[in-house]
């Protein structure tokens, strides 16, 4: 896991923090077998990819809205992978919002 941390900060420049696993998958490149593991993630900190620069593995960085992702995936596999990580439930956590104004003196309130 922390290799899949590190290659997606060397090739996208996004630091992200992993959630569940992800279905693997195994292809053939250069006559030799490949295995790629995948998982869930989110970004943590900056999501900015404005600044990346295309290299030798990635052509562009960009944001998409969900409905449109498939549609910029080039295997079906990856479209494959995409619908397993929509399927992934997240966890969710309460969160309280608290409004505190200022207070009398109950003493001054009539009833």
């Amino acid at each position: 896991m922390a290799a899949a941390v590190r290659e997606v900060a060397e090739e996208t420049g996004l630091h992200v923090r992993l959630g569940p696993p992800l279905a693997s998958q195994r292809y053939e490149t250069g006559g030799r077998m490949k295995t790629v593991g995948y998982w869930t993630g989110r970004v943590v900190g900056d999501d900015d990819v404005s600044l990346y620069r295309p290299n030798d593995e990635i052509d562009r960085v960009e944001w998409v809205p969900v409905a449109e992702a498939p549609d910029r995936l080039t295997y079906p596999y990856d479209r494959q992978t995409l619908a397993d990580a929509l399927e992934v439930r997240r966890r969710t956590r309460a969160l309280v919002v608290l409004r505190h104004g200022q207070a009398r003196s109950r003493k001054g309130v009539a009833a």
